[in-house]
């Protein structure tokens, strides 16, 4: 809602709060209608006619040597008289004074603080309940907060796990770096050992070479006048073999160029294998990867679901308990306007007795 709204809301709910008064059940005035109530409900004062404390004297006389005869019980003492005990407020440990029976002040002062004792019974009473009520609810709250820091525990567990779960990617990552970057090495390593041999077996084959030339020149040299003759015999018979070399090294450069296309397609093909194993192998490394993520987040969810379950399930049955709780203190504020009502209504026959006997 707008500022304007809000500044008159907040002015409404606070008129409302001052305009709440203290319960009537709590005033002076209360207190006092509901006391004389109680003394008008207990003892009735105001009459003339006296209670009869016993039998007569004539009556005990006659009594006396029968089997009904008794004899008068004595006055109860300080110590077992509770509400005698309360009336005195002499502060001493004397018996209390006898009342005039007709000393109707001073039987309604004792009266009133018989009930007053009482009263302050009740009230350290409903205040021991009350203190205990408030002790449960603390311990729920404390309850509340041990589940909260529970689950803040849990979060920091599921986080814990995650950031494990990229480091343990980035580790895997830096070792396949590491992985090609050794391959490229010994790649690089092998290669250069074939260069070297490839030198070594070259320089080998010149000095062959060379010392096969040397070779070659002093018997060609030496037989050079021996083969002159045999040149012109060997002319035609030379002649055939280099037809027939010829033919053969077509025939052979034919089978060379099927096998070597064959080879070519035998390693193009174990290629194409390898490559695809390969690849096979990291599609399934990366399914497993992601199965094994995703079975992960599934039982992360399924325990957070469970232990959120748990929580709204706890604060029901506390929100419950609070209820009954509530409902019985206003149980007992009803009750208590109750008993005010009935000290006000027995309050106001007392006045009017009251009027009554001073007109008599």
């Amino acid at each position: 809602p707008p500022a304007s709204r809000r500044r008159q809301l907040s002015r409404r709910r606070k008129g409302q709060a001052l305009g709440r008064g203290m319960p009537s059940s709590l005033t002076a005035t209360g207190c006092l209608m509901k006391l004389r109530a109680d003394m008008k409900a207990h003892d009735d004062v105001g009459g003339k006619k006296k209670k009869r404390q016993g039998p007569s004297p004539a009556e005990v006389a006659a009594m006396v040597g029968t089997l009904d005869f008794q004899p008068p019980a004595k006055a109860a003492g300080k110590a077992t008289n509770v509400y005698l005990q309360l009336a005195d407020a002499s502060g001493s440990s004397a018996p209390p004074a006898e009342l005039s029976p007709n000393d109707v002040p001073a039987w309604r002062t004792k009266m009133c603080k018989n009930r007053i004792a009482i009263l302050q019974t009740e009230r350290r009473r409903v205040e021991n309940k009350r203190a205990e009520v408030e002790a449960k609810i603390q311990e729920k709250i404390k309850a509340q907060h041990r589940a909260a820091a529970d689950l803040t525990w849990k979060q920091r567990e599921i986080e814990f796990v995650a950031n494990t779960i990229g480091d343990f990617r980035k580790d895997i990552a830096r070792r396949e770096t590491e992985v090609a970057e050794h391959q490229q090495q010994q790649r690089q390593a092998i290669l250069a050992a074939t260069a070297e041999v490839g030198e070594t077996m070259r320089a080998e084959q010149r000095h062959k070479e060379k010392g096969v030339w040397e070779l070659s020149s002093y018997y060609l040299d030496e037989k050079k006048r021996t083969n002159l003759e045999a040149t012109k015999k060997q002319a035609e018979t030379l002649t055939g073999i280099f037809q027939t070399i010829a033919m053969e090294k077509t025939v052979n450069g034919v089978k060379l160029r099927e096998q070597r296309t064959k080879n070519t397609e035998t390693i193009k093909n174990v290629a194409d294998m390898e490559l695809a194993r390969v690849q096979a192998l990291n599609e399934t490394v990366k399914k497993e990867q992601e199965l094994s993520a995703t079975r992960l987040r599934e039982k992360i969810e399924t325990q957070m679901r469970l232990r959120t379950a748990e929580y709204i399930d706890n604060r029901t049955e506390q929100f419950n308990k609070f209820k009954k709780a509530a409902a019985v203190t206003n149980g007992m504020q009803e009750e208590t306007a109750g008993i005010v009502e009935r000290l006000r209504q027995t309050f106001e026959a007392t006045s009017d007795l009251e009027r009554k006997l001073r007109k008599m």
